[in-house]
């Protein structure tokens, strides 16, 4: 299958390409000028910009399904969304082409006791809010052709991801830094892991289905930030800021980061997906992220 991933040199991205090529597919990495992508053989880059709607719309119509991963992680990323997907939807109804768009699991809030699944409504915190009426216009085309819906867990592996945070906070200031109390929840998922998701979805996904890519393990932010610490060789060494000062610096993100959720799929087994990495724990302290801090 020719399948167009958008933001294919990026975290996701990246791994979603090489997922895809591994397994026979041929990848239309769509990317900006000078960027990197994976190198295979049968990953070809396409140059463009998703704010474009017109190399955008030009790039899907020579694929058989696109994959949306692209995010532009600036205050224009609400529009940024808006304009791809208008021009993605657009050209994939006509050309008929398979359509998997990437969202996310704060659009969930809050979870409490109980594990959200993909039956759960939606209680979006306000930095993503705008992700629900994005979602809804992919699950609203799936009438008329394949379209789904992935959200992914906190992604890990690789050394990348926001779990970099904890390592990174180290060289400036001898201690992992973590925001908020460490109490809250995150529901974790490995980058390598999630890319095999994308591909099931993409191969046996049932139109309009939403998936949720977590792997049901689920920690809380204390013990990953302690773990953190004794990869980057400063155990015990973690300091809690508190929210009220890091939004100050870093908006409404912080509050994003202190969201205490526990999520799963019920979809995603029954796609055949079985995650095989290591979990985070074991990556912080001893994998990717520990070997990350000895080659800066």
């Amino acid at each position: 299958m020719r399948v167009l991933v958008t933001g294919a040199g990026g975290y996701i991205g990246s791994a979603v390409s090489e997922e895809l090529a591994k397994h026979g597919h041929h990848v239309l990495a769509f990317v900006r000028e000078g960027k990197k992508v994976p190198a295979y053989k049968n990953i070809e880059p396409v140059y463009g910009d998703v704010s474009n709607p017109n190399s955008l719309s030009s790039a899907v119509r020579k694929s058989e399904a696109v994959i949306h991963t692209a995010a532009s992680m600036g205050p224009d990323m609400p529009k940024v969304d808006e304009t791809a997907i208008d021009a993605i939807l657009k050209a994939a109804a006509e050309g008929k082409q398979r359509f998997l768009y990437t969202s996310g699991i704060w659009l969930l809030g809050k979870t409490g006791a109980n594990a959200a699944d993909e039956n759960t409504p939606v209680n979006p915190i306000p930095l993503v809010a705008w992700r629900a009426k994005h979602e809804q216009q992919v699950i609203g085309a799936a009438k008329s052709f394949p379209t789904a819906v992935i959200r992914p867990g906190m992604v890990y592996g690789r050394g990348g991801g926001i779990p970099a945070m904890f390592s990174r906070s180290v060289p400036e200031k001898g201690a992992v830094t973590a925001v908020g109390d460490g109490e809250n929840r995150w529901p974790m998922v490995h980058v390598e892991d999630l890319a095999v998701l994308y591909r099931l979805i993409l191969e046996k996904a049932e139109p309009g289905a939403i998936v949720h890519g977590a792997t049901g393990e689920t920690l809380k932010v204390k013990k990953m930030a302690e773990a953190a610490a004794k990869g980057a060789g400063v155990p015990g060494k973690v300091v809690y800021w508190p929210v009220e000062q890091a939004r100050s610096v870093l908006g409404p993100f912080a509050d994003a980061l202190t969201l205490d959720q526990d999520i799963v799929s019920v979809v995603a087994p029954k796609l055949g997906w079985s995650p095989r990495k290591a979990g985070v724990l074991e990556d912080l302290e001893r994998g990717s992220y520990a070997r990350a801090l000895t080659h800066t």
